[in-house]
């Protein structure tokens, strides 16, 4: 093609709550050997509006590039999946919607991959409780960080230096991404640190490790995975609500099993399979022909704070923009200990 689009986020959840424009990066890119010259907006559906309406680009040569910004509000849009599409037209009227990459090995023929420039969104409510501060400390490639910022927390990345120091008072809630005992182990040598933030009257929500979690007892109670450690592969399979009067269930996002609907890969993986009595579990998922798996998001006191653990596959519903693990995950970094005990 004359020139390649790719728009910047792929995916992108629009909480119904939030009323602020949102951006929109696009990067045009040369391919022609006499460059291109044109122009580029973003198509948006009926109920958005998008600034700036049309930009002009100008390239000289292969292989240049520019990213511009849009900005989309939304006026009447109804919740459900909507597209913002970016369209680059050349001055002969040609018109590029795609983007492509050159896959090339020595022992495959070489090809091009295309896919298209969109920005897939999900117009949904979820909310979180005002005000939160959420540290969130990486783990093996997830995009629980970014999953926050697109529902409105604020959140900042927090490195093994900074809970090494224990300079943790600025925050609410710690998450820990997937994996992060495995990959990060200057993170688990600073686990005390972690439990402390709990003890002290925060919440910490750890997402799914593998072995090295259980073995390396890092959770303030006993708990164990077996050498197949139950998972639920099948992404449509039953859900069930232990306790519908479970403050994680009603707020600040209602949830119901609609919720568990449009999910995509798998409920979730490395579930715990047997815990300490003072682990509360909240959810039973069950493969076709297997018993139900209950570990799967277990809640806990710890000191005057909470202790989470969840192998629900976040990591795989966030990039798909499914809005119901969005608002189960909200639910998640806004539960106290005040709101546990009041159960």
């Amino acid at each position: 093609p004359a020139v390649a689009v790719a728009s910047r986020p792929s995916t992108m959840l629009w909480p119904v709550e939030l009323d602020a424009a949102r951006e929109v990066s696009v990067e045009v890119r040369a391919e022609d050997a006499h460059g291109a010259r044109g122009s580029l907006r973003l198509e948006v559906p009926e109920g958005w509006q998008v600034q700036p309406a049309r930009v002009p680009f100008d390239f000289s040569g292969p292989g240049e590039s520019r990213a511009f910004t849009f900005r989309v509000t939304r006026t009447t849009a109804a919740p459900g999946r909507h597209e913002f599409v970016p369209v680059a037209e050349l001055e002969d009227g040609r018109v590029f919607r795609e983007g492509y990459n050159l896959i090339e090995y020595p022992h495959i023929d070489r090809v091009a991959f295309f896919e298209p420039a969109a920005t897939r969104v999900s117009l949904a409510s979820v909310r979180a409780t005002a005000g939160l501060r959420v540290g969130y400390v990486m783990g093996s490639g997830d995009d629980g960080l970014d999953a926050l910022r697109q529902i409105g927390v604020e959140v900042e990345p927090v490195d093994a230096v900074r809970l090494q120091q224990g300079e943790l008072d600025d925050f609410d809630v710690l998450v820990l991404g997937i994996r992060v005992y495995e990959t990060q182990p200057e993170v688990a040598a600073a686990n005390e640190a972690i439990l402390d933030f709990a003890r002290s009257g925060g919440t910490v929500v750890v997402q799914y490790n593998k072995y090295e979690y259980p073995e390396g007892e890092f959770a303030p109670y006993r708990l164990s995975m077996r050498p197949r450690a139950p998972r639920v592969t099948d992404e449509g399979s039953p859900v069930r609500i232990l306790d519908p009067a479970s403050p994680l269930v009603t707020g600040p996002n209602a949830l119901d099993l609609s919720d568990f609907e449009g999910w995509v890969q798998e409920r979730g993986l490395y579930f715990i399979a047997e815990w300490d009595e003072r682990y509360v579990p909240q959810l039973a998922f069950t493969d076709p022909g297997e018993d139900e798996a209950l570990g799967s998001l277990l809640v806990a006191p710890v000191g005057q704070g909470l202790y989470l653990y969840t192998g629900i596959s976040f990591f795989r519903q966030f990039p798909a923009g499914v809005p119901g693990a969005y608002r189960l995950f909200a639910n998640l970094i806004s539960l106290t200990r005040e709101r546990w005990d009041s159960r």
